[in-house]
């Protein structure tokens, strides 16, 4: 079974972000939990849901953000690679 993910405008507050979250929880209005800065965050609710992708491609973004980050600062997010 491919895994996709689906880009999504997420509120909580007065705060917005955009993330790839997946398909299964990409319901407008649904209110999600996501991952930051390797803690669960409660109460982000889906205000748009945008394109999708196979989880395969997700991942090569995710690294290759990653990578440049590392080129460009010399640091890493999170200090692992």
């Amino acid at each position: 079974m491919i895994k996709n993910y689906i880009q999504c405008r997420l509120q909580k507050e007065n705060i917005q972000t955009v993330s790839w979250i997946p398909e299964r929880f990409a319901v407008l209005d649904k209110i999600i939990r996501i991952k930051r800065n390797d803690e669960w965050d409660n109460g982000w609710k889906v205000t748009l849901v945008g394109s999708k992708l196979e989880a395969k491609y997700i991942e090569n973004q995710a690294h290759n953000a990653k990578d440049i980050w590392v080129a460009t600062s010399g640091t890493c997010p999170r200090g692992n690679k």
